[in-house]
């Protein structure tokens, strides 16, 4: 889970360069655009089911098929096909006046609302949606496991 946790870090760090970017280089005539995508089928998320299905969870034990279904999320039937994706962002950053960001790909709508909401509503929102609002119990896992 901790990983899920430096990617979404990473992100937020991300929109904030994006931000701070977009403003200091507008001088210049350099225009910074933020890329948002939601599902698109690609590599990189078949990649990451791969990579967890290795992995030895011990403490996150209760969680892995929360965390299997976390990594398939983005690989859903609804995901936008990798090329879509692609001509789609093509066509928004041609523009004459391209969008500040861009926002594209399954269930991408739904993050851009919540990224304005209050964090007791994603809070909520994402430990309903991936299961993480269950008690678990850690009855048989010694602290040298965690």
């Amino acid at each position: 889970m901790h990983v899920i946790s430096c990617y979404l870090n990473m992100l937020l760090h991300f929109f904030a360069l994006c931000s701070n970017l977009r403003v200091e280089l507008k001088p210049f005539g350099i225009k910074v655009i933020l890329v948002a995508p939601g599902g698109v089928l690609s590599n990189i998320g078949k990649r990451s089911v791969s990579v967890i299905e290795g992995l030895d969870y011990k403490v996150y034990k209760p969680f892995q098929e929360k965390i299997y279904q976390r990594a398939r999320y983005s690989q859903s039937i609804n995901s936008a096909p990798t090329d879509v994706f692609a001509q789609k962002t093509v066509d928004a950053l041609i523009r004459k006046n391209p969008p500040r960001c861009f926002v594209y790909g399954y269930m991408s709508r739904t993050y851009a609302v919540l990224y304005y909401m209050p964090l007791w509503v994603r809070d909520w929102y994402f430990s309903r949606k991936f299961g993480l609002s269950e008690a678990i119990s850690h009855e048989g896992i010694t602290k040298k496991e965690m």
